[in-house]
């Protein structure tokens, strides 16, 4: 549905008992196992390895989770944000990064500009540390959608989406999880 993402985002938009929707790579924000130490910031020092869980967004996903913006902003949406991160609060704390907002952070290839940082939060067991995240904006990467519902309409935002799903999919299986 990628491809269809703001079609079928407007579609469900308009289903009573829907109330927002957004996007993300394909890890879980339950679960976000991916992670990588190919990165490069201000003052990192040289042959050390640092690793982070980073994960693609939209402009929605932070608000979407009521993820606090502790520093900086949010993404807009606008062609610039493809040059943007956000990082946790761990990430900027084990980084040594001071006064982060505008500085350069370097993940895989991407040269990005820091723009904000979120509060901490569990995005794994509650029992293990929380660790270092970077939110980089690329709403094309998305292989997993979110869509927030009421809890009176959720039979209907279920089937709404299963009629979105086979509006584009209709050969292949909606798997979905609370």
């Amino acid at each position: 549905m990628g491809a269809h993402y703001e079609a079928a985002k407007a579609n469900l938009l308009s289903t009573p008992g829907v109330l927002a929707v957004t996007r993300s790579g394909w890890d879980n924000i339950i679960s976000i196992g991916n992670t990588t130490g190919d990165n490069d910031f201000d003052g990192k020092e040289p042959n050390s390895t640092f690793m982070l869980h980073p994960l693609a967004v939209d402009k929605d996903f932070i608000p979407f989770f009521g993820i606090t913006m502790q520093l900086g902003n949010n993404f807009s949406g606008a062609v610039a944000d493809s040059s943007h991160i956000i990082l946790n609060e761990t990430a900027v704390r084990e980084a040594g990064i001071k006064d982060p907002i505008g500085k350069k952070f370097r993940i895989w290839k991407n040269n990005a500009t820091i723009i904000g940082v979120v509060k901490d939060f569990h995005f794994n067991s509650v029992r293990e540390k929380i660790g270092p995240v970077a939110f980089y904006y690329n709403p094309n990467n998305a292989g997993r959608m979110y869509v927030r519902t009421n809890a009176a309409g959720t039979s209907a935002s279920i089937a709404a989406v299963e009629k979105e799903w086979k509006g584009y999919n209709a050969s292949y299986p909606l798997s979905f999880s609370f």
